[in-house]
């Protein structure tokens, strides 16, 4: 899934404790995790680390961002067979991920009907009707100019 539900007023009441920086950590945390298509965050530190911080060539910030990153995980994160994810989030994107297959199953269940009845009706259209109607759009094409009939084609009309 591309896209993820934020509950506005539910992520500042969850965040207020949180310093700027670690908001920061835990927004791409979540962003991170989302664009992992439901299989959670690894639960290796550095790995995440490197998923997740900022290269930073200072080694004092280095470890306070890597502090920042392991308070985030433990407050936010729930570690579930070897991955960390974050319940609402877990929760929401299973909650679309049904959504979307219902939706997607609505459209194929409309597009069989829609055949269906297609080739039922069909089966039992009049041949000398369609000859009619053929016969009148021959018969139209002739009496248009030959101006028109050169800027259009006749199999696509």
């Amino acid at each position: 899934m591309v896209g993820m539900y934020v509950f506005v007023a539910d992520y500042i009441a969850g965040t207020r404790h949180l310093s700027l920086q670690r908001r920061g950590i835990y927004s791409d945390a979540l962003f991170f995790s989302q664009t992992m298509n439901g299989k959670g965050l690894p639960s290796d530190l550095d790995e995440l680390c490197r998923l997740i911080l900022p290269y930073e060539p200072n080694p004092d910030k280095a470890e306070e961002l890597r502090q920042d990153l392991i308070f985030v995980i433990n407050n936010k994160f729930q570690l579930i067979e070897g991955r960390f994810f974050n319940e609402r989030q877990h929760t929401e994107f299973l909650k679309s991920k049904e959504l979307s297959s219902a939706r997607s199953k609505a459209r194929k269940k409309k597009v069989d009907t829609v055949l269906l009845e297609q080739t039922t009706v069909l089966p039992y259209k009049s041949k000398s009707k369609d000859n009619i109607n053929i016969n009148k759009f021959n018969s139209m094409w002739k009496e248009i100019s030959a101006k028109i009939r050169t800027r259009s084609s006749k199999p696509k009309s």
